[in-house]
């Protein structure tokens, strides 16, 4: 194949796409991950709910002073709102990006 051949054929790939969807890929992208980091805070601090933590309430923090229940119902509300976030920036990265996603997998099939 000659640089000739293949330019032109990057450049008829280009004109294919439109510079707007590649953007939404991207920013779909990016919600994705941001998905992905919802998800691993959701774990933490799912798996942070049966701790007892004796000493949370002396130290100097937000929480000084708090009562164990206060403590606990700040674990669920952080649970709640990774969850809710985590299935917001799902949905939005997956409007953006998902029909750029299933044309690339429906291409790669043999």
């Amino acid at each position: 194949m000659s640089w000739a051949s293949r330019r032109r054929r990057f450049r008829q790939r280009m004109a294919e796409h439109d510079w707007l969807e590649g953007a939404s890929v991207v920013l779909g992208g990016v919600f994705i991950l941001i998905a992905a980091g919802c998800v691993w805070g959701f774990v933490v601090a799912l798996s942070s709910l049966g701790d007892a933590e004796p000493g949370i309430s002396s130290q100097p923090s937000v929480l000084s002073g708090s009562t164990p229940g206060t403590i606990q119902a700040t674990r669920w509300f952080g649970i709640v709102l990774f969850a809710v976030f985590a299935l917001l920036a799902a949905a939005v990265g997956w409007f953006l990006a998902g029909d750029a996603v299933r044309r690339t997998l429906r291409r790669s099939r043999p």
